[in-house]
């Protein structure tokens, strides 16, 4: 009995060192994959962000000001098709970063928040856990 567990228990480990071997760099190449989409999107987020037109979530997230902002246009897609495109690499990137220091995604999703609340310019709209749009100058958390 004893032995069957020693060899069930080492070969459950040679299988979790294999896998976590084969795991690590598709991960590291999702995550530079991710960084590159991230700094090609980053001129084109600034500036609907710069025009008012785009802003940061108390989700880690972005959003459209305005309804009305999404239908505009960023090269060949619209402002929304631009703004899922981000928000699901954000949601992804969470998930990777979530798995690596035993949290949760929402735990890295409010933590980007933050620093991304931090970082914006005083122009720049801010959308806090109540929802309401607000310019950072104006926010007092």
């Amino acid at each position: 009995m004893k032995r069957t567990t020693i060899w069930t228990a080492a070969a459950a480990m040679m299988l979790l060192t294999v896998f976590a071997a084969a795991v690590m760099p598709a991960r590291a190449d999702e995550r530079a994959d991710l960084k590159e989409r991230f700094k090609q999107r980053y001129a084109t987020l600034l500036k609907l962000k710069d025009e008012g037109k785009v802003g940061e979530t108390a989700a880690g997230l972005v959003d459209v000001v305005k309804p009305q902002y999404s239908e505009g246009k960023v090269g060949s897609q619209t402002v929304g098709q631009f703004i899922q495109d981000e928000n699901m690499d954000r949601t992804r990137l969470y998930v990777l970063l979530a798995d690596e220091a035993t949290t949760s995604p929402a735990v890295v999703a409010r933590r980007n928040a933050e620093r991304n609340f931090e970082r914006a310019s005083p122009e720049h709209y801010l959308k806090p856990r109540d929802g309401k749009w607000v310019q950072k100058k104006n926010y007092h958390p």
